[in-house]
């Protein structure tokens, strides 16, 4: 750009620097601009405009400091383009460029370039290529993108968001990620306060963690005390177990897990199926703890058959414990609750009704007041004459006779008599 030189001022003795005093921000809020110091400034003319270009120099306005190498004010067009080592400072929060347009009216600072930083005195380090500054606001507003990151190394980028100076808090919206301590989560908004360590999750949020994945309505990460919250339809699911509930606290640190209303839990290396309004597992004692409405249901396999066994409480508590630590009178009333709850209690029944209905068939037929069992047919055997028994009666008579014989069989235990006379041989 060609200017027409009208006034050349150099000062060479060191620095120019105007009597000014330093103002706050909050007693600094009009629409002056102030030539704080410069290496050199020229006074130049352009189509009728005053301009002034300063090198190394330093401008104040809104209580804010507008450093650079060069900068060329538009006193007419109140207007600032400054290159080379920008610099913006407002209170604990600092921005630098490789270039940037201040337009004085607007009270607005326009950066652009290949990196655009902005830093808070917690040393959140913001990057971007797009960025405004409001110097009256105390308000950055990125666009096409930027990422963030604090001094523990946790970082959230994002399409665009604003950052207040006064209330040190972060806006991300589009295209949200945050990484922090191996979780990852992913949303479309968040809010972060840099002076709590806070991230507030309005909207639906999808969060990994490892092989685990949970997903909900909105929530909220403590950063300092290590604690997600999540709320409204949260949804969990690992390789082998698989949640709902109302809410969930995860606590990072511990891997511990609370769940609240309306929980239900499924474990398919158990088989087992839980619900309750409250869930919680500790991980260091591998415990979990079952509340308000609680009920169990467990698959068993016994003889290779499958059954399934409820159990219900106000508390329930599962836990695993080494073998060696438990006593062998534990584990034998352990071992026998164990059969009692697989028991078939219909089948048992089964059993135990055939048992007495075979019982009461062989009462039925055992001998009854002396009387001689039914051995032989015929029933007793009759003694015949000379003390003998008679053979062949079926009907436990004396023997028939044979036909032809001409005999008269005697009667059982009566005496031998003569053939009456009369009687043909």
């Amino acid at each position: 750009m060609a200017y027409k030189i009208h006034k050349l001022l150099i000062l060479t003795a060191a620095a120019l620097t105007m009597s000014v005093p330093a103002l706050g921000r909050k007693e600094q809020t009009d629409s002056l601009v102030r030539l704080m110091k410069a290496e050199s400034l020229q006074q130049m003319e352009e189509g009728g405009r005053n301009i002034r270009k300063a090198i190394s120099s330093t401008f104040l306005h809104n209580g804010t400091y507008l450093i650079s190498d060069t900068a060329i004010w538009n006193v007419d067009g109140r207007f600032i383009h400054a290159w080379g080592n920008v610099k913006v400072i407002q209170d604990e929060t600092i921005l630098t460029s490789e270039q940037l347009d201040y337009i004085i009216d607007e009270d607005l600072a326009q950066f652009r370039g290949s990196l655009v930083q902005l830093q808070n005195k917690k040393r959140n380090t913001l990057r971007t290529r797009h960025l405004d500054y409001n110097t009256r606001d105390s308000v950055a507003t990125f666009l096409n993108g930027a990422a963030m990151r604090d001094e523990k190394g946790q970082i959230i980028e994002s399409q665009s968001g604003t950052y207040s100076s006064v209330s040190k808090s972060f806006t991300f919206s589009d295209d949200v990620n945050m990484f922090s301590d191996s979780v990852f989560v992913k949303t479309s908004y968040l809010l972060y306060s840099s002076n709590d360590e806070t991230a507030t999750f309005p909207n639906y949020i999808d969060f990994w963690k490892g092989g685990n994945m949970l997903s909900a309505a909105g929530g909220r990460y403590d950063r300092g005390n290590g604690v997600f919250f999540f709320e409204r339809d949260v949804h969990a699911l690992s390789e082998k177990q698989e949640a709902w509930c109302d809410s969930l606290y995860y606590y990072q640190g511990k891997n511990d897990i609370l769940m609240l209303g309306n929980a239900q839990l499924q474990d398919s290396t158990r088989k087992t199926a839980a619900v309750a309004d409250y869930i919680f597992y500790e991980d260091t004692i591998s415990q979990v703890t079952l509340r308000k409405r609680a009920a169990v249901a467990m698959r068993t396999e016994q003889d290779s058959k499958e059954d399934t066994v409820y159990i219900g409480a106000d508390r329930m508590v599962y836990r695993s414990i080494k073998r060696c630590d438990i006593s062998e009178a534990t584990v034998k009333a352990c071992e026998t609750r164990l059969k009692d709850i697989q028991t078939d209690a219909v089948t048992e029944y089964r059993q135990k009704a055939a048992k007495e209905a075979r019982e009461a068939a062989e009462k039925a037929n055992a001998p009854q007041g002396g009387r001689a069992p039914r051995g032989k047919k015929g029933g007793v055997e009759a003694p015949s004459e000379g003390g003998e028994v008679a053979k062949g009666d079926p009907k436990g008579g004396e023997k028939a006779p044979e036909a032809g014989d001409g005999k008269i069989p005697k009667a059982a235990g009566s005496k031998s008599s003569k053939s009456s006379p009369g009687k043909k041989g």
